[in-house]
């Protein structure tokens, strides 16, 4: 636990990169996993849907990015339940397309409040109240970066059902880690 929280802080603080590896991205995911696995004794299992030796683990995504994803599956979806829960991330290629999809089995999201998650990623503005600002602010945070690297055709959805558990869909562009990539609008 004590190496994996010496790794997890040295990742977040040191490395100056703002796109890392798909492979760097999971061992900081992975530590941090460690941690909080530690913290709520055991409460939760990690289940990995991909290749380690594929070739997308080498492709670049935005530091940081998945950290915050998981994060709330942890402390919405699995803490609040009774008995353990399973936090699956998944990757995958399609023709234009990286995808990751952190998964939880915890107690879901009502559809009202699913709705009012969606939209709140969806806008644009930068502005909200104190209310908005509440709720959804992690995922609509990726959401954004992913917009400002990327740009707007890709980004993340959220799909839940009531104790049955949240899926969080990310859509990246296919970047080989040696491209020099720049931020978009800026």
């Amino acid at each position: 636990m004590v190496k994996a929280l010496a790794d997890f802080f040295r990742y977040t603080i040191s490395r100056k990169d703002t796109i890392v590896t798909v492979r760097e991205e999971l061992k900081n995911i992975e530590d941090y996993l460690t941690i909080q696995n530690y913290r709520f004794q055991n409460k939760f299992l990690y289940q990995r849907e991909f290749d380690q030796e594929a070739p997308y683990m080498n492709c670049g995504m935005i530091k940081m990015m998945l950290q915050p994803i998981v994060e709330n599956a942890i402390f919405h979806g699995l803490e609040p339940m009774i008995g353990k829960g399973t936090i699956t991330i998944r990757i995958y290629l399609t023709t234009r397309h990286l995808r990751i999809a952190v998964k939880d089995n915890g107690i879901g999201i009502s559809p009202e409040n699913l709705h009012r998650l969606n939209e709140e990623i969806l806008k644009s503005d930068h502005v909200e109240s104190m209310e908005h600002q509440k709720h959804g602010m992690a995922p609509k945070n990726v959401n954004q970066r992913i917009h400002l690297y990327f740009g707007k055709e890709y980004g993340i959805s959220i799909y839940s059902k009531e104790k049955v558990g949240t899926e969080v869909s990310i859509s990246l562009p296919i970047v080989n880690e040696m491209d020099q990539y720049t931020i978009r609008g800026v």
